[in-house]
C-alpha cells in the first residue's frame, strides 16, 4: 500500500485555547489532524499560532483564521484574551465551530467537591453569554484529553461531510435554481 498523500490546499482547522492549560493536548491534536487519513488523502492541517515565531500579534491571527475553514475552541479553567478575540474573530467571519468545554478529571481517591452557589467561573459566564444564547453548541464538558482528541477528529469528519452537502446544495442553487 502507498503512503498517504497530501491535498495542495487541505482543510485549515484553527485550533483555540489558553496555550498553557493545553500546551502538550493542542500539539497532538495538531498532529492528529496533520495525520488523519481519508481514503490514503491528508485534506485537513492543524493550525496554531503559538508555533509561530517572535511575539502574536492580531495581524497574524487574522491570517490564519481569515485562511481557516473550521474553528476549534478548547476551555478550560483558565479565560484568556487571545482565545476569546479568535473565537470572536472567527465567529464574525462565519467559520463553522466546535467548542468543547474541559475540566479536569479528579485524582483517583479524591473525594468529589461540591460545587456551592454563587457566581459562574469566567468561562462559564463566557460560554453561556457568548457561545450558547447564540446557538453554538458547547460540547463537554470533557474530563479525558485523550478521548476528547478522539472526539474532535470524529467532529471535524461529520462537520466536514455537513460542509460538503452544503456546498452541493449551494453549487445546485447557482447553477440550475433548483433545490
Amino acid at each position: 500500500m502507498s503512503a498517504s498523500r497530501r491535498l495542495e490546499e487541505p482543510i485549515l482547522v484553527f485550533i483555540s485555547s489558553a496555550q498553557q492549560e493545553f500546551e502538550s493536548f493542542r500539539q497532538e491534536l495538531k498532529q492528529t489532524i496533520d495525520s488523519e487519513p481519508w481514503s490514503k488523502v491528508i485534506v485537513m492541517r492543524g493550525c496554531l499560532i503559538e508555533n509561530q515565531r517572535g511575539p502574536v500579534v492580531h495581524d497574524d491571527i487574522r491570517r490564519k483564521l481569515d485562511a481557516a475553514s473550521i474553528y476549534v475552541g478548547i476551555f478550560g479553567k483558565q479565560l484568556r484574551d487571545w482565545p476569546v478575540a479568535e473565537f470572536r474573530y472567527a465567529k464574525v467571519r462565519g467559520l463553522p465551530q466546535l467548542i468543547y468545554k474541559y475540566e479536569r478529571g479528579l485524582r483517583p481517591g479524591r473525594p468529589p467537591k461540591r460545587r456551592r452557589a454563587g457566581p459562574r467561573s469566567r468561562v462559564d459566564s463566557f460560554l453561556k453569554t457568548e457561545v450558547e444564547d447564540t446557538g453554538i453548541r458547547i460540547r463537554g464538558p470533557y474530563r479525558d484529553l485523550k478521548g476528547l482528541s478522539d472526539i474532535i477528529m470524529k467532529d471535524l469528519a461529520i462537520l466536514s461531510a455537513q460542509m460538503v452537502r452544503e456546498n452541493a446544495d449551494i453549487r445546485k442553487r447557482l447553477y440550475t435554481g433548483m433545490p
